[in-house]
Formats: C-alpha cells, structure tokens, sequence
C-alpha cells in the first residue's frame, strides 16, 4: 500500500474497517493502558507532592509556635520575673535573703 492510498484511506475513513486495526489491537489497547497509566501515576504523584508540601507547611508553622513558647516559658522562668510574680500576687512565698547552706 502506498503512501497515497493510505492518505486516501484515512481521509476516506476506509482506515476504521481495514485489517490494520485488526492486526495491531493488541498494540493499540496496550497504548491505551500506558497513557492511562502514565496518567494515573501522574496525578498520584502531584498529590503525594502537595501532601508532602502541606505537612511541610504544618511543620514549619509548628516549629514556630515552639519557638514562640519556649521563649515566653524563658521570659517567664527568669529570676528577675519570678521575683515580680510574687511581689505583685501579696503571696507569703518571699524572695531568699541568705544563701543556701551547704550539707556536707
């Protein structure tokens, strides 16, 4: 068959009940299934990407908010703070004068 035939063929739509197709379906189906595939694991992929960027984001947003409280538990744990707490609550706890005593 020659070049010329076979443009006739397509443009007539001869080419949908040749024997090509016949001979070469299992082609064709197996094509079929590879772009499907392709397809599939495509999406499955850029969800899996999103996925991991959103946890990515969780954590980095998490991580900040540790820093966050962990500067205000510093801020609230220093002696100078601590001192002020208890003046200002009138608690009968009172600020140490005298050093510790060392046991030996």
């Amino acid at each position: 068959m020659s070049s010329v035939d076979f443009i006739k063929n397509i443009l007539s739509g001869n080419v949908l009940t040749s024997d090509f197709w016949k001979q070469n379906i299992k082609i064709i189906v197996l094509t079929i299934l590879a772009v499907f595939m392709y397809i599939y694991i495509d999406y499955s992929c850029m969800l899996k990407e999103k996925e991991v960027t959103d946890l990515q984001e969780q954590i980095e947003k998490a991580k900040n908010e540790m820093l966050v409280y962990s500067t205000e538990y510093t801020n609230l744990t220093r002696p100078s703070t601590l001192s002020k707490n208890l003046k200002n609550k009138n608690n009968p706890i009172k600020e140490a004068n005298t050093p510790p005593i060392k046991v030996k």
